[in-house]
């Protein structure tokens, strides 16, 4: 029977990866999928007008509904991107004996802290909780792995 190897940080790394791949989840089924919020009135009349404001841009046309869409699926993409690469790197160096270096984590955190602050400043706040715990759990994992590196 194999014992399991206890890598400090490694379980507060994984948290925090799947803390970005909720908020990537919620995110893109609140924005399309079923159940997500009928418009106002007045956010429809918005809507209208943001679908018939052709861009001025090199190539295709594109309205001003085209780049919302396409800046919200891609912030969805990303944070599910971010999250799978955290969780496979995480798995890979765990099945090795290896924990995630330091520096890796020290990115996630300033990552999920420029996240955590433009949530902030201009989404609404379901996604807070999630991208602060990820703050808070690459912090962890990224001291913990700090305490045990070799000097």
């Amino acid at each position: 029977m194999q014992t399991a190897v206890s890598i400090p940080g490694a379980r507060w790394f994984r948290v925090a990866s799947w803390m970005h791949v909720m908020v990537a989840l919620g995110h893109m089924l609140g924005n399309f999928g079923p159940g997500r919020q009928v418009p106002t009135p007045e956010e429809s009349t918005v809507y209208d007008a943001m679908s018939r404001l052709t861009m001025r841009f090199p190539g295709p046309p594109h309205t001003l509904m085209d780049f919302a869409t396409g800046w919200s699926v891609s912030m969805g993409l990303l944070y599910l991107g971010f999250g799978a690469v955290n969780l496979t790197l995480e798995h890979v160096l765990r099945k090795e004996g290896r924990a995630v270096p330091s520096a890796v984590s020290a990115v996630n955190v300033l990552v999920s802290l420029a996240g955590l602050i433009v949530a902030a400043l201009y989404f609404s706040p379901p996604p807070l909780p999630f991208l602060a715990a990820a703050v808070i759990c690459f912090g962890v994992a990224w001291a913990r792995s700090r305490q045990t590196a070799p000097k």
